[in-house]
């Protein structure tokens, strides 16, 4: 598994914003995935974690998964959830996504939350469209890989 950049302020992975999901993503093989613990401060209302929190999620994940092929990072332009059962706090849960077709202008996705026992929670579909080229590499500077000094470049996309 290969660790994916962070921006310290961003509110899905980011140590250094207090609303933050804190969560880190991986690249293993074609996929993105991380393990999350949902918190309190995250829930909708008792013990079920807000529909709007389980979106940014699984957006992030899939929003993910077509860089390392484009090279360049890309942004939502369609996003679709299916909340198949709520999603717990306070407990494991695997977020996965993958590109399921990815072309020059447009990337497919797919994402899902499995929860502590393995049932899916939560799954969607997304479609994505890569940054301006020379865009990307802007935005590099403001990236970093946990634990690591050296500057982020487009291979640890």
């Amino acid at each position: 598994m290969r660790p994916i950049p962070r921006y310290k302020l961003c509110f899905v992975c980011g140590r250094d914003n207090p609303a933050s999901l804190d969560v880190q993503f991986f690249r293993e093989g074609t996929r993105v995935v991380c393990d999350w613990i949902p918190h309190e401060k995250h829930l909708g209302y008792r013990d079920r974690v807000h529909g709007g929190v389980v979106a940014t999620i699984l957006d992030e994940a899939m929003s993910w998964s077509p860089t390392s092929e484009w090279r360049r990072m890309g942004f939502s332009i369609e996003l679709n959830v299916k909340y198949r059962q709520p999603v717990p706090s306070g407990v494991p849960c695997k977020v996965e996504a993958e590109a399921v077709e990815i072309r020059s202008r447009t990337a497919r996705t797919t994402g899902r939350i499995l929860g502590p026992d393995g049932v899916v929670c939560a799954e969607a579909t997304g479609v994505y469209f890569p940054l301006k080229p020379g865009a990307t590499e802007q935005i590099l500077e403001y990236l970093y890989l946990e634990g690591n000094e050296r500057p982020v470049t487009l291979d640890d996309l």
